[in-house]
């Protein structure tokens, strides 16, 4: 049974009873973590509704429980939740339109509400106690201390950041949007996480959304073009030691709007999203033609590998106005399962 479940169930069987009826009555909490062996769900929910909140599919029993946070803490979320990171037994949420950054316990319990982070975005785990949180409208990178659970640090990095990853020594993070920014947003940035200042950018492609690491190390910048199909959509791939772009694979269409790359679990190849899902191996000079796994109605949102049995799973964020569904699929692109999820869903992290 669900830790959150069993505590609810226990609740109301003691509601009645008083210590005069039993005496003093002490619940030892033994009972396990129910949120390990599957994965979370954030369900972002419409823009200012405060609707959004995380599911959790329990790999064992194969099933899926929607608004946990709400189940848990009993009260919801906030507005966008967004991106999550795990840190020791701790968990971070961040909630982009709320403008804060929760610390959850093992138990999926807030412990702690980060606060002074403009709109935060992708968080990502770094060494020691050391998490970076982006910001849509802010020129920084954001250091919490996953230890103490407060803000420690920023980062100026000239121009408002989206997609962080930590990678041979040092921080990468792309500038995705233009909202606030008077530079082009088409560059890799290059943190020294030692002094915490921004070492070097790369010039890559208009609007790069998502970025994974390859089996030789290189990394691969998924860049869509912009919006507005400024450029044509492009896959660059990057040299971590030399800071220089050694490879750049153009896609075939001006209306293609790619997205949500993400490795396979050997590395040796790539998904992303361009309304069907496609594989590509990371030896392939050209964008691949024919798709992986087709959409079929589906409005594919994110992609994330479970390294454990080199699943790939999906959200399908649907209409982006009602539920959404989570895609199984296996290493080979059969659909083994779906499960009914919140309102856009998005981000999957997967926890042991």
């Amino acid at each position: 049974m669900n830790k959150f479940l069993f505590i609810i169930l226990i609740s109301s069987l003691l509601y009645s009873c008083t210590n005069d009826e039993f005496g003093e009555v002490t619940i030892p909490d033994e009972s396990p973590s129910a949120f390990h062996n599957g994965a979370f769900v954030i369900n972002e929910g419409l823009f200012n509704s405060g609707g959004g909140d995380v599911s959790w599919i329990d790999f064992a029993g194969n099933t899926i429980s929607n608004d946990v946070f709400r189940a848990v803490n009993g009260f919801a979320p906030g507005d966008i939740p967004f991106h999550m990171a795990l840190s020791g037994n701790h968990i971070f949420l961040t909630i982009n339109n709320s403008g804060k950054v929760y610390m959850l316990n093992d138990d999926f319990e807030v412990e702690t509400v980060i606060t002074g982070i403009s709109s935060p975005r992708e968080i990502c785990a770094g060494s020691g106690n050391r998490l970076y949180v982006s910001s849509l409208y802010k020129p920084y990178i954001y250091v919490i201390d996953a230890a103490q659970g407060i803000l420690s640090d920023s980062i100026y990095t000239e121009r408002p950041v989206e997609n962080l990853l930590i990678h041979a020594g040092k921080l990468w993070a792309t500038h995705w949007s233009k909202l606030v920014s008077t530079q082009n947003n088409n560059a890799l940035l290059v943190i020294d996480t030692t002094t915490l200042m921004l070492e070097d950018s790369v010039i890559i492609g208009v609007e790069p959304n998502s970025m994974g690491v390859d089996i030789n190390g290189f990394i691969w910048v998924l860049c869509s073009g912009g919006f507005d199909h400024a450029e044509m959509a492009r896959l660059v791939v990057v040299d971590p030691l030399s800071h220089s772009v050694i490879r750049s694979v153009p896609f075939n269409s001006s209306s293609d709007y790619p997205s949500a790359l993400v490795m396979n679990a050997t590395r040796d190849s790539l998904y992303f999203i361009n309304q069907h899902i496609y594989k590509m191996a990371v030896s392939a000079t050209s964008e691949p033609t024919t798709a992986w796994i087709q959409s079929s109605g589906n409005t594919f949102y994110r992609l994330a590998v479970n390294p454990a049995d080199k699943a790939l799973w999906v959200s399908d964020a649907g209409d982006y106005v009602h539920a959404g569904q989570v895609l199984h699929y296996s290493a080979s692109g059969q659909l083994l399962h779906s499960y009914n999820a919140g309102v856009v869903p998005g981000y999957i992290v997967f926890r042991e």
